[in-house]
């Protein structure tokens, strides 16, 4: 006699782990990629309500018109990023990100707040040197979930799997992943996926820490999924944090988001003095609240942009000239800063030797999109 399987059991073509804005942005791309495909989607809590992406308030940015360009978004970005980040990513993000807002509203019914005269508002952020922050209120985030929500809804190929919990990921004897097991919560049972292709989008980890403002299902778990897996992981050390948060002492409000606007509108960061303690020196432009998220990340300079009618080159060899002049190390004080800390792979040698090889590089990247590769110490 047949004893019935504990594990109940399905297939399916594509199983995307996670469902923010990238898991479903992905299943929609795939279903109407291949129609025919059967696609599931995993996620912890409710479709459409769980993950980070609901709780963004601010925006997205994204260059839509001028006197703003796609090469000022790629300077601000590397500006907030310390210099460190990975120029050929930030290159490909400012790039589509105005064909995605596009999609968003023409094709998932998303709705943006406007000018009178009909145009797609865009406010000021920090660390911005042009208004570039898409918006629906506060409240982008819901937006954005809820029409993403709704066309998944549409779709008869995608599937959604509620309260389901990824535990491992299922390796055939070659090492290839073929499935998942997933934690089926309301039940209390395991639901077993073949599938012939998995997407991780499950997101980062900052809750290992005490005040968070993200979503507290972010967990890490997709990281550690991956990581057994065999997948090669990199930049672990990047754990992404919101600069302004609440603080209420023996309160769940503790970490609770400060939006980015409160700075982009002109606000400032006082320590309990009363003194501005990050950014003394005004970095971007001479806006206010332009030093921000750039500031918080310790990467805020004392220099000004250019005029906007200098070509971005110009404006990247006195940036180069100007962190050389700094001597080295990361600051993480902000620009009043003397102690040059965080530097687990750089020496002030090394830093030398970055500056030069920005400076001889810089008069052509934005147009040849030449890549300058971060020194490496003996």
């Amino acid at each position: 006699m047949a004893t019935e399987s504990p594990i109940d059991s399905l297939d399916t073509d594509i199983l995307v782990l996670g469902a923010g804005g990238a898991g479903l942005c992905a299943a929609l791309h795939a279903a109407d990629h291949s129609p025919d495909l059967t696609i599931t989607v995993a996620v912890k809590g409710l479709l459409g309500r769980a993950g980070c992406t609901r709780m963004v308030q601010g925006g997205y940015n994204a260059v839509l018109e001028p006197p703003d360009s796609v090469e000022a978004h790629l300077l601000d970005t590397l500006h907030g990023g310390g210099w460190i980040n990975d120029q050929e990513l930030v290159w490909t993000l400012v790039k589509e990100a105005p064909a995605r807002v596009l999609e968003l509203e023409a094709r998932y019914g998303c709705f943006f707040d406007r000018h009178p005269d009909g145009r797609i508002h865009q406010k000021p952020f920090a660390g911005q040197t042009h208004d570039r922050t898409i918006h629906k209120g506060d409240l982008t985030g819901i937006e954005i979930m809820n029409r993403l929500t709704e066309q998944v809804w549409r779709r008869p190929s995608i599937r959604s799997l509620e309260e389901h919990r990824a535990v491992e990921l299922l390796r055939a004897d070659g090492g290839q992943v073929g499935g998942a097991l997933l934690l089926d919560i309301r039940r209390g049972s395991f639901v077993l996926v073949r599938s012939r292709a998995i997407l991780l989008a499950m997101g980062g980890g900052p809750t290992m820490y005490k005040v968070i403002a993200c979503s507290a299902d972010k967990s890490s778990d997709g990281i550690a999924l991956g990581l057994r897996a065999g997948v090669r992981l990199r930049d672990m050390e990047m754990v992404q944090f919101h600069p302004t948060g609440l603080i209420v002492p023996n309160s769940l409000m503790t970490g609770a988001l400060l939006e980015e606007g409160l700075r982009g509108a002109g606000g400032r960061l006082l320590n309990g003095r009363g003194e501005r303690f990050i950014c003394s020196r005004r970095a971007c432009a001479g806006r206010a609240g332009a030093c921000s998220t750039a500031a918080a990340s310790g990467s805020c300079s004392a220099t000004t942009r250019p005029a906007s009618s200098a070509p971005p080159a110009t404006w990247w060899r006195a940036r180069a000239s100007s962190r050389c002049r700094r001597a080295g190390a990361r600051r993480t004080a902000g620009c009043g800063s003397t102690s040059p800390t965080w530097a687990p792979r750089w020496s002030r040698r090394a830093s030398a030797a970055w500056c030069g090889a920005v400076a001889t590089s810089v008069a052509t990247w934005p147009a040849s999109r030449s890549r300058w590769v971060r020194p490496r110490t003996s």
